[in-house]
């Protein structure tokens, strides 16, 4: 992976609306890719193995922490989730910029790990009242895992304070052209475009 790319993390508490917001900035930006994370967790209908997640055994999970293949892992209501190396590298390929949604733990290990190369962005709901409206408008959830969802929100958000920005998801179209404003000022700045434009900075 060149040290030009920039990888983009974006975290967020279920409910918060960063999948919606996501699938819009990689439909418009050609120039970032999604990176795809492994998981336990069962497919869902409709989600496809190699887009959405790698869906893979407890086993393969398994194997690819033991051999030091994942750049970050957590377990997320008793499932497991992991960056493999491997699939940043296929997201930075062609030189291209790269974005995953990971929660706080997660951010952090990329941050250990890429440092100056990282970007960490939290996305904030408009309310903790329209969160909790939109985990309970799902209808498919009992009242004891809405509960937990709900500890596991006001955990993830307490953490906003370790990310470079914080964006408020309160109408989609203005959250999502404040991504794009971070995503090309952070090319912009002067360290990475002298990593991408060196023989231009080296000829003057």
């Amino acid at each position: 992976m060149k040290d030009s790319s920039i990888i983009f993390v974006i975290s967020a508490a279920s409910g918060t609306g960063k999948t919606t917001l996501l699938t819009r900035l990689l439909k418009e930006e050609k120039n970032i890719s999604q990176i795809i994370t492994h998981t336990t967790r069962p497919m869902r209908p409709g989600e496809i193995s190699g887009e959405d997640y790698f869906f893979v055994s407890k086993e393969n999970f398994e194997d690819l922490k033991n051999k030091n293949c994942l750049v970050e892992s957590a377990k997320v209501f008793g499932l497991d989730y992991g960056t493999a190396k491997s699939s940043i590298e296929s997201a930075c390929k062609d030189n291209k910029d790269a974005i995953i949604n990971i929660d706080y733990q997660g951010a952090v290990s990329f941050r250990n790990y890429f440092k100056s190369q990282l970007v960490s962005i939290f996305l904030l709901p408009p309310s903790w009242e329209i969160l909790e409206k939109r985990l309970r408008s799902r209808g498919s959830d009992s009242e004891e895992v809405i509960q937990r969802r709900l500890d596991f929100a006001r955990e993830e958000i307490s953490h906003h304070g370790v990310f470079d920005y914080c964006l408020i998801n309160d109408d989609l179209e203005h959250t999502l052209r404040n991504l794009k404003n971070i995503i090309e000022a952070e090319r912009l700045k002067t360290g990475r475009m002298k990593l991408k434009h060196k023989n231009l900075f080296e000829s003057f």
